[in-house]
This record gives C-alpha cells, structure tokens and sequence, in this order.
C-alpha cells in the first residue's frame, strides 16, 4: 500500500513537472487576439493559437484524470505551496479565457471554451487533493475516463448554487 502511494505520488509530480502549462499559458494570456490585429497579421497566428488551446486542454486533461485516480491528498508543504502557484496561474487562465468567450464576434470561442472548462476542472481537482478531509471522504475516482468539459460545468454550476443559497 506504500508504495503505490509512493508511485502515484510520484507519477503526479512529474506529470505537473512535465506539463508545460505555464509556457502555455504565458502565451495563452499574452496572445492578442484582437479581431484587427488579426487580420492584419498572418492567418498562421489564428493556427499558432488553436495549437496553444489545444495543447493546453490535452495537458490539463491529463493532469486532471491522473489528480481524479490519485488515492491521497497533497500534504508535503512544498507540493502544496507549488500547487497553489499553479492554483493561481489558473485563475489567471479561466479570467482571460472567460472574458475572451464573452466577446462578441470572436471565431475562435469554442477553443477558448475548451481552456476555459479544462481550467476549472483542472482546479477544483487540485483543491480537492489539496483538502485531506475531502481525500480522506471519497478518495480516487475509479471509473471511465472522465468528461473534463461536463465536470467542469457541474463544478461551476454547484459553485453558482452555493453563491445563491439562502441560509
């Protein structure tokens, strides 16, 4: 039982290690996709970014499913002050992913809509791991491969009723 806490451990520090959302994000916050600028510009930037988005959502995918099958929660305070960093690099993704899906006219609100659902389930999986009472409740999901975008949803949806109860 040691050990396979010690390699699931393991194999969730170098996925995060591995994964390079915080290049991608960079360039993901970064990146001007104002309608003018873009037509001005050459259609491979259209193309440069896709590819972040994409990129982005497959690495959060998979960070996501291998913190779900994680059987223990995050409680070395390094792990833990790390992954609130990337707790915030998050937050930095799902605000501009948010306010680039709410404007008008943009073509490319389903690439954003993917980082945007892929952010906060990516998210919410890091804050439960980060909550040894939640971990020590339900434990590791161990069933078929999650859908990351309906997650994401619920989350959000029972966020919004929580924000809304009356007590």
């Amino acid at each position: 039982m040691n050990i396979k806490k010690t390699i699931t451990s393991l194999s969730i520090v170098c996925s995060m290690a591995l994964m390079p959302i915080k290049a991608l994000s960079s360039q993901y916050v970064s990146f001007n996709n104002n309608v003018k600028t873009i037509q001005k510009t050459i259609i491979n930037h259209i193309d440069f970014y896709k590819q972040i988005c994409d990129s982005l959502y497959s690495d959060m995918k998979f960070n996501f499913n291998s913190f779900m099958c994680c059987q223990h929660g995050i409680i070395e305070l390094d792990e833990i002050k790390k992954f609130k960093k990337e707790i915030k690099i998050l937050n930095k993704i799902i605000s501009v992913s948010k306010e680039r899906m709410e404007k008008k006219g943009s073509e490319l609100k389903d690439f954003d809509a993917k980082v945007y659902y892929a952010s906060v389930a990516l998210k919410s999986a890091i804050e439960q791991k980060l909550n040894p009472d939640f971990v020590k409740i339900f434990g590791a999901y161990e069933g078929k491969e999650i859908d990351i975008i309906e997650y994401a949803k619920g989350v959000l949806k029972a966020e919004e009723e929580i924000k809304n109860a009356v007590y």
